[in-house]
């Protein structure tokens, strides 16, 4: 039966590219050209420029157009809190994935998940996200790569591979971005084949052996009509978190051994081995018609990434010590479950993830009005396990498979009238997606092996269906060439189904959860957004805005129950956002600030407790791992983003401030009133600088060196001296050998200072056992890389 579902899927997303193609050929012989010179697709095009761009070779100009408006517009022009940043950029500060582009950015936090919970990255803007990998919870900051939206956090710390730009919205993107962008929305954008043939190859060294290679071409097959842009990425180091056997190390025998030689290393976490693979097609089909196909893959066989013990309860650990050394990057991690007994089985410390899809973006101008198609078909399979007490006693083992396919459609027209004193979009978004959630649950109903209690240890098997529709419309006013008055409106109508089966290990009904097998749950719900914005060029220079916005991230069931009366449904988190701000080129644009200050009123905040006694039988406190509403909240921030350039010197700072305050809770989440959400820092900055050194006929030399900061944050809703994540500060330097013709060596060197500290948390979801792991900082690494053009 799975492998008919798996069929309609693929037909599906088969159909919809046939349908696209057809499409495409009927449009072959529409309306008015547009330059055929690698410009991005005709948009709506804003009114013209009031300053001159800079030179279109210079990497540090800033004048990145983006499309955050369905529209094509400079970045300072946009009246949103919108950072962009070149793909010449990402290269010149040593940015390889989206969590090292959002370091940059104010009241942004994107990090890789926390250990055992997947190959994805926690992203939250203005204290507003989602940390929880499992895609019956869906994110909060929506992610996109070519328009295309991801439906889950898994496999989204995506590398910057041959991209043109990354476009990071904070706030509300309820009627642009759409689909769960209540706390904004990264957007990647690879780069368009074009008729340049040229191309790079890239190989870099580091330690841990690491080995990063990096290769693309653009090819004209047919001039001015079929171009073809072929890009790949291979990335591999060993593990930098050291596996001890216990008894080596402190010579007890209570444990089995792992030993293989005379040490006491068993292995390695924080391993990677990452292949991706990109091919673009750009056809200009016709004067006026213009199609792009990529297809893509990633197939990520990482190890688990490090974690450490950070608590331990003498309940179960006795008088065993299992937490080594603070600082140092090491743990007893066995990944063996039931130790001991004759069920005992082990399992791989892998954290793997293997996708593929396809995107096709047509574009075609229509005669005054512009009509874009964007599909997308994603496959992604996904594999983690979870040692939750890092050591060889056995507290609580999950070993899960989340298989996940959507497809995803939308179209947009776009046209103006009254000589562009109005301009507009309508549009619809469709969007399918099925899933399995398949888990082992290793749960044993006693503190000790064969202690008595409820024995939990079971499989689970749960197809998880989810779809969405919505329409949108915008209009721009421009009552005078200085102003802009902008209305939108969005409505998106959701719906889920969730369906359970509990097993024993060996297969059969589990005798305890199985009252969970059979049952469905079922999430149906709609929303109306809104967005009303006024912005005004005071001078040529400067822009002042204003924006009253909503967004919202669907609701659900929650998809962890132990117990039926845990299935239970969670509501929409809702968002409504004041904003304010300015964007400003001063000092014949030697300096660039923008800032904004914001008001969010957060309603039905979303997240995982560990304790419900309210929905447990007996009123117990576990087991339980619930996602639900915790209560509302009221948000109030500012950010600022700085950025100096003359001659060769460039400078560029960002300072965010948030100020998180519930203002109601629900008394069974155990949250109360003065705790904050997870991931949330008071203070996030950052700061880089370089500058260029002529070197004559030997090229440029340009030293960086990069920092960031954030505040303490919190791993858990109810906020605990455990939970408390302590503020850090991470350095990165190098320095840029370029030749200015065909070769460019960058030797850099990441957390410079060696810092040690928890970037997250992960805690049991049994009270009882007390246990959580902690991701430790990588530690200092150097990574020197040779790249040559042609």
């Amino acid at each position: 039966m799975h492998k008919a579902k798996n069929m309609d899927s693929i037909g599906a997303g088969l159909r919809g590219a046939a349908s696209l193609l057809a499409m495409t050929l009927a449009l072959g012989g529409a309306s008015q050209a547009w330059a055929q010179d690698g410009a991005a697709p005709p948009v709506a095009e804003a009114p013209a420029p009031q300053e001159t761009p800079a030179a279109a070779d210079d990497p540090y100009s800033g004048d990145i157009v983006v499309t955050a408006q369905f529209k094509q517009q400079r970045l300072q022009d946009t009246p949103l809190s919108i950072s962009a940043i070149s793909g010449d950029m990402m290269e010149a500060r040593g940015i390889r994935d989206v969590a090292e582009v959002a370091k940059s950015v104010p009241n942004v936090y994107v990090e890789r998940q926390v250990a055992g919970t997947g190959a994805g990255a926690s992203a939250y803007i203005r204290g507003i996200g989602q940390s929880d990998p499992h895609f019956a919870v869906e994110p909060g900051v929506g992610i996109y790569v070519d328009d295309v939206y991801y439906g889950v956090i898994s496999g989204s710390l995506f590398e910057t591979m041959d991209l043109d730009r990354t476009e990071i919205l904070r706030g509300p993107q309820g009627t642009l971005a759409g689909k769960n962008s209540i706390g904004g929305a990264i957007k990647l954008y690879s780069r368009k084949p074009d008729e340049t043939t040229d191309g790079y190859v890239e190989i870099g060294y580091g330690r841990f052996n690491r080995i990063n290679a990096r290769a693309a071409a653009n090819f004209t097959i047919l001039p001015q009509k079929l171009y073809v842009r072929l890009s790949a990425s291979n990335r591999r180091a060993d593990g930098y978190l050291t596996r001890l056997d216990y008894g080596c190390v402190t010579g007890s025998t209570q444990f089995p051994n792992q030993r293989t030689d005379t040490s006491c290393k068993i292995g390695t976490e924080g391993g990677q081995q990452v292949f991706s693979a990109r091919a673009a097609i750009r056809w200009l089909v016709a004067d006026g018609i213009e199609n792009n196909f990529i297809i893509d893959t990633i197939q990520d066989d990482s190890e688990n990434p490090a974690g450490k013990l950070t608590v331990q309860n003498a309940a179960w650990a006795g008088t065993n010590n299992f937490m080594t050394p603070n600082g140092s990057y090491t743990n007893y991690a066995t990944y063996i479950g039931d130790p001991g007994l004759p069920s005992q089985f082990s399992y791989a410390p892998k954290t793997t993830m293997h996708g593929w899809g396809f995107s096709n973006n047509l574009s075609a101008d229509l005669g005054g009005v512009t009509l874009q198609s964007i599909t997308g078909y994603r496959v992604s399979n996904t594999y983690f396990p979870v040692d939750l007490d890092v050591s060889p006693a056995d507290v609580l083992d999950q070993i899960w498979t989340l298989d996940h396919k959507q497809f995803t459609q939308e179209l947009r027209l776009s046209g103006d009238f009254a000589n562009k004193l109005v301009e507009w979009t309508v549009g619809g978004f469709y969007y399918d997606a099925k899933g399995y959630s398949r888990t082992r649950l290793n749960l044993r109903g006693g503190l000790l092996p064969g202690g008595g209690g409820v024995d939990l240890r079971s499989l689970t098997d749960d197809p998880i269906n989810t779809s969405s529709k919505s329409v949108f419309g915008q209009v721009m006013v421009h009552p005078v060439s200085a102003m802009s008055l902008t209305g939108a409106i969005r409505y998106t109508k959701d719906k889920k189904t969730y369906l359970f089966h509990r097993y024993a290990v060996d297969g059969s009904l589990h005798p305890t959860l199985g009252s969970l097998d059979g049952v469905t749950g079922v999430f149906d719900g709609d929303r109306v957004d809104y967005r009303l914005a006024a912005d005004y060029k005071v001078t040529k220079d400067v822009l002042i805005y204003a924006q009253y916005a909503t967004g919202f991230k669907g609701g659900g069931i929650n998809p962890r129950p132990y117990f039926p009366s845990q299935v239970v449904p969670f509501e929409p988190e809702t968002l409504v956002s004041y904003e304010a701000g300015f964007k400003s080129d001063l000092f014949d644009r030697a300096v660039r600030l923008n800032a904004a200050v914001f008001h969010n009123v957060f309603k039905n905040v979303q997240g995982k407790i560990n304790s419900c006694p309210a929905i447990t039988p007996n009123n117990a406190a576990g087991p339980c791992a619930a996602a639900t509403n915790i209560g509302d909240a009221r948000i109030n921030g500012a950010e600022a983003e700085l950025e100096i350039r003359t001659g060769g010197l460039l400078i560029n700072a960002s300072l965010g401030y948030l100020d998180f305050k519930y203002t109601k809770v629900l008394p069974f989440t155990g949250v109360s009133l003065d705790m904050t959400n997870v991931y949330t820092p008071e203070w996030t900055a950052s700061g880089g600088i370089q500058y260029s050194v002529d070197a004559g006929s030997l090229g440029e030399i340009t030293p960086r060196f990069d920092i960031s900061y954030l505040s303490a944050t919190y791993s858990d809703p109810v906020n605990t001296a455990l939970t408390r994540i302590d503020p850090r500060a991470l350095a990165n330097a190098q320095i840029t050998w370029d030749t200015k013709k065909d070769w460019t060596v960058i030797l850099g060197v990441t957390n410079v200072f060696g810092t040690f500290k928890y970037i997250n948390y992960y805690q049991t979801g049994t009270p009882v056992y007390n246990a959580q792991i902690g991701q430790p900082t990588r530690p200092r690494e150097w990574l020197l890389t040779v790249k040559r053009r042609f």
